[in-house]
């Protein structure tokens, strides 16, 4: 009996296949894969977003609880969605709320990006705009964002993977323009129906594993590893190599998801590894968002709540880093 009401239950509340609407404030970058667009200001109808309102402003990243933005040397903070604040209002991101405690702060996150990714975003804006900062934060969330920087599609966006030229040399790859029509992508042309295998995915995972390429296509959330793509460990190494280098005060954040298992754990440990033998200065949130080494459910919904956003920053704050 416990196992039918739970078939039924299960049944009434599907994982419905839901498609992704998020194209709608970012375009196309030949250099960064894609970034969001600049002067936008509405309400988010996304899933799980609950109107959230998100203004990108005109320099390009998320506004927190600033009135206009201040060049004098600012912390830049770059990373994925945990950074950009996915699922809540411009001032309860973790970067607004370390702006509530009077930091100058540049939010350069962008959802679904690499941590690769993310440093170059890091070096073409201050490139761009000529910022001077007076930190640069550099963002993973552990055992999902560097293997990002093997794809060059990545949830229908394209992407920049990592790879070694004929001379050795690492670069990064970006499709190109002409290459975006393609099914599965956001860019695409291709009308795909919902079929009765996608329909029958909704109640089964393994029918989900079966069917992935066609599900993909249908909600144009293509992920594709580049033919030449470096190894996770040489992406992280390059990273952290080139992260190093950069000519600023610097600390590398380590953040988490709702999720514990043997890659997150290992990936940490390599990255501690690392981190402590270049000599960069990081956080590591992993003690603030778990108890027993277990997630604490109120500070996620998908992503940080506000609640989950607030409690990072002060972890962050109370280091005394950002001084």
């Amino acid at each position: 009996m416990i196992t039918n009401k739970m078939e039924l239950s299960f049944l009434r509340n599907p994982p419905l296949i839901i498609m992704d609407k998020y194209r709608s404030i970012i375009e196309y970058s030949p250099t960064l894969g894609y970034v969001p667009i600049k002067n936008i200001h509405f309400k988010v109808d996304l899933q799980n977003w609950n109107s959230s309102i998100l203004t990108i402003n005109e320099l390009g990243f998320r506004k927190g609880i600033e009135k206009s933005i201040d060049k004098n040397n600012p912390i830049l903070i770059a990373g994925d969605s945990f950074v950009f604040g996915n699922q809540v209002n411009d001032d309860e991101t973790w970067p607004a709320y370390l702006q509530k405690a009077g930091y100058n702060i540049y939010n350069l996150g962008v959802g679904g990006y690499g941590t690769a990714q993310s440093l170059l975003r890091l070096k073409t804006f201050i490139d761009e705009y000529n910022i001077t900062p007076k930190l640069v934060i550099l963002q993973t969330l552990v055992g999902f964002d560097f293997i990002r920087d093997t794809y060059d599609f990545y949830s229908g966006f394209p992407s920049t993977a990592l790879y070694k030229n004929e001379n050795n040399i690492i670069k990064y790859f970006c499709p190109s323009k002409n290459d975006l029509d393609i099914i599965g992508s956001k860019y695409s042309s291709v009308q795909t129906n919902k079929n009765i295998f996608i329909t029958l995915s909704e109640y089964s995972h393994f029918i989900r594993l079966l069917f992935t390429k066609q599900i993909q296509g249908y909600q144009k959330r293509l992920d594709r590893t580049y033919k030449d793509a470096l190894s996770k460990e040489e992406i992280i190494d390059f990273v952290l190599t080139e992260f190093s280098k950069m000519p600023y005060k610097k600390i590398f954040l380590l953040q988490y998801g709702g999720d514990e298992n043997e890659i997150i754990s290992e990936e940490r440990k390599y990255l501690l590894s690392k981190l402590k033998k270049l000599g960069i200065e990081y956080i590591d949130t992993y003690n603030a968002t778990r108890i027993n080494n277990k997630p604490i459910k109120e500070l996620y919904f998908y992503h940080h709540t506000s609640k989950g956003n607030e409690v990072i920053a002060n972890y962050i704050l109370n280091t005394k880093l950002l001084d």
